[in-house]
């Protein structure tokens, strides 16, 4: 099997674009682009099954926290994108899967929309690395 930077997204049981939702391993699965993109996640399936497979108590704790707000210093956001690249590297080893890179990005693409949140200045500083 061959995966690229556009097989496999991650998906939430949970909408919402919050630093509580979209750092949470817990509830974090991989989706194609058809169910997580065009289908909007397809949330009541997720959220059904996640429901069951980290338990109710668990599942209603980590909605309670959807609203929270989580702020990630610039050490803090380098050091998750590392652990999870090295993560996926290692899962990609594991499973003896084929992985072909398609794009190359800077260090600084996820980390630019967290620490920027204005579009603006998210689209100013990604088209200048595009640029380079």
């Amino acid at each position: 099997m061959k995966w690229n930077d556009r097989n496999c997204q991650a998906g939430h049981g949970i909408g919402g674009r919050t630093n509580n939702i979209l750092f949470n391993e817990d509830i974090v699965r991989p989706q194609c682009y058809g169910c997580n993109v065009c289908g909007y996640g397809r949330l009541d399936e997720f959220a059904d099954k996640l429901e069951k497979e980290i338990g109710r108590t668990k599942y209603k704790k980590i909605l309670k926290s959807k609203r929270e707000i989580k702020k990630y210093t610039e050490k803090e956001l380098k050091e998750m994108e590392k652990h999870y690249k090295d993560k996926f590297f290692e899962i990609i080893e594991e499973k003896n899967l084929e992985y072909k890179e398609k794009r190359k990005y800077k260090e600084i693409t996820i980390i630019t929309a967290k620490l920027y949140p204005t579009r603006t200045k998210s689209k100013k500083i990604l088209k200048e690395l595009k640029n380079e």
